[in-house]
């Protein structure tokens, strides 16, 4: 598959279980191409990820970017810098 075309995907996101944290789930792999930036691309891809994740009642985490602080912020995470990640949404871990 050409993910560089016309038909390359817009954005993608994965959440997976956290490797470090039991229960608990992480933002992974979140990207959207540069010409589909500022369209609101990105809060689909995140609030469809955490439709998912809310199913499980487990909490979030991610590694946020420092220019991307604001995005998470508006979704809800807060800052919580340990074990790997910058912020999480839901009961904190551990």
């Amino acid at each position: 598959m050409d993910l560089s075309g016309p038909r390359a995907p817009a954005g993608i996101g994965g959440l997976t279980q956290d490797p470090l944290l039991a229960d608990t789930l992480r933002m992974r792999r979140f990207y959207v191409r540069r010409q589909f930036r500022r369209h609101g691309v990105a809060r689909l891809v995140a609030e469809r990820l955490l439709q998912e994740a809310a199913r499980t009642g487990l909490p979030v985490v991610l590694n946020a970017a420092p220019d991307s602080v604001p995005f998470w912020q508006k979704l809800g995470f807060v800052a919580d810098p340990r074990d790997g990640h910058t912020h999480v949404l839901g009961d904190r871990p551990g």
